[in-house]
């Protein structure tokens, strides 16, 4: 394994206002403060709060608009604020009523952990006992990360075979296309053509969601909708070159809104690319013993989206 350090500007001003105040309010309610008291925590750990959309409400709940908070401890004792905290889950679930700030209740989760049970309260307050680090930043791991890679350099002396003008529409080989891009969706498609011929009249990703499989509650709840509950434009990174792309790189800008309504540049959410895409076919004239090659190669219009899942691409 190798790693770039690429450093990301998306949750500086892209973390909406409601997310944001959720972890205020939870520190300053009594009924956070009573749960979070019964569990004892090692030395040198801190609580973190990640706010998640609540979901559906149950059969019988008639739910105002709610935010719930997964709860988990972070160790800092590596003074190294990108900690993985996500290795220390807390049986705790604090939901919010958006509209009142206040945290209504707190859910208690069955954790399953070693010598914890399938129930609730079956966990001992020393919460952690069972868990162990789960470090993925390279300066934190326990193992040294290879060093018998070299660099590996993508030029194209004469450019690109794409070419982008205004709109912007992107021609490369029979494709042509214009690009779009929306808080919600990302990166769209539109008038997407081949050799002339209408192919897509607008191609997008409509939705995400990971069910993560296990029905007791609440964790039935926990399954986000990212586009429609977080929004896949919203949470693009700003790709670097080196780290997210290769080569000779065409980037795209998007205009965004902060909560204020205020417009908000969010720079370089899209790359396009060509890769090399290994032979795809080849063949030898016994006769002769001449062999002809021809390469594949692909087109790549790429957008990555932070929102608990690694990427996405077209």
């Amino acid at each position: 394994m190798s790693t770039q350090n690429c450093p990301n500007k998306l949750f500086a001003n892209r973390c909406r206002t409601e997310f944001r105040s959720f972890s205020e309010v939870c520190l300053a309610s009594p009924l956070y403060q009573e749960a979070i008291a019964k569990i004892k925590l090692p030395e040198g750990f801190v609580v973190t709060i990640d706010p998640w959309p609540y979901g559906g409400p149950d059969p019988d709940e008639v739910a105002p608009r709610y935010l719930q908070g997964l709860c988990f401890a972070r160790d800092t004792k590596s003074g190294n604020n990108d900690s993985n905290h996500y290795g220390y889950p807390l049986p705790i679930i604090p939901v919010m009523e958006i509209n009142t700030q206040k945290v209504v209740r707190i859910d208690k989760l069955a954790t399953g952990g070693k010598e914890d049970g399938l129930k609730y309260d079956t966990h001992s307050p020393n919460v952690l006992d069972h868990c162990v680090p789960s470090e993925y930043m390279p300066e934190l791991l326990s193992e040294p990360l290879r060093k018998d890679i070299k660099p590996l350099n993508v030029i194209q002396p004469e450019g690109p075979s794409f070419k982008v003008s205004g709109g912007p529409l992107i021609e490369w080989q029979k494709w042509r296309f214009r690009l779009g891009f929306t808080p919600r969706e990302g990166a769209i498609l539109h008038d997407v053509r081949y050799d002339g011929r209408s192919v897509f009249y607008r191609l997008s990703l409509s939705e995400m969601t990971v069910p993560y499989g296990d029905p007791r509650p609440p964790f039935h709840r926990k399954q986000a909708f990212d586009f429609g509950d977080g929004g896949a434009g919203r949470a693009a990174n700003n790709l670097s070159l080196g780290c997210d792309c290769l080569g000779v790189i065409k980037y795209f800008d998007a205009i965004m809104a902060d909560p204020d309504g205020s417009p908000l540049v969010s720079k370089n959410v899209v790359c396009l690319h060509e890769q090399d895409n290994g032979v795809g076919w080849k063949h030898t004239n016994y006769r002769t013993q001449r062999a002809v090659v021809t390469r594949s190669r692909e087109l790549v219009l790429q957008f990555i989206i932070t929102l608990g899942e690694p990427f996405l691409l077209f």
